[in-house]
């Protein structure tokens, strides 16, 4: 197994700072430093780990899934149905790839740093006999299908803007809510 790659991922919590840092394409967003085969001092490696220590909660692992073709990762499918589009934004998560049951790749995002900062809604559920007398004289009804819930319910473009990934051919925003926010249904 290869030892982990960290990555910062200080445009989560610093958009305005981050984004005046960007001077190059999307490989410049995750800056990449391999602990254990950097050429590097003694004092550089002592400083390095200084500083990862101390940036902690805002640098994550990378766990490289061998074997997995990039073409494999990439948004066609997401991009082609309208859930995410191209867009710059410097609201950007770590992308972590978990491999399901059958084989094929869920693409989730880490949004803990938007999570920290959001204020969660406080509010009663309704009761079931409160809604059924809110519709009993409606002409149509919707449903939900609760299995993917998530990439049906539309985002506002503020929140679109705070639904950013990075992937190897651009910058991407969610246009549909993504698994993992806070105030998102559970």
């Amino acid at each position: 197994m290869n030892s982990p790659v960290y990555s910062t991922n200080l445009l989560a919590l610093q958009p305005k700072k981050a984004a005046k840092r960007r001077t190059s394409p999307v490989d410049s967003y995750h800056p990449v430093v391999n602990l254990s085969k950097a050429e590097v001092s003694t004092v550089e490696r002592e400083q390095l780990q200084a500083f990862f220590l101390e940036f902690r909660d805002r640098i994550s692992h990378i766990y490289d899934l061998e074997g997995i073709e990039r073409s494999r990762i990439n948004s066609k499918k997401l991009l082609k149905a309208g859930r995410i589009k191209e867009k710059d934004t410097p609201w950007i998560y770590d992308t972590v790839l978990v491999r399901k049951r059958d084989g094929s790749l869920r693409v989730c995002l880490d949004f803990r740093p938007l999570n920290e900062i959001t204020i969660p809604d406080h509010y009663p559920l309704p009761r079931i006999d409160d809604i059924l007398g809110k519709i009993a004289w409606n002409k149509y009804y919707t449903s939900l299908d609760l299995a993917s819930v998530y990439m049906q319910l539309l985002l506002s473009p503020e929140s679109q803007a705070k639904c950013g990934r990075a992937m190897h051919r651009g910058v991407y925003q969610f246009v549909y809510l993504p698994f993992g926010l806070k105030n998102a249904g559970a």
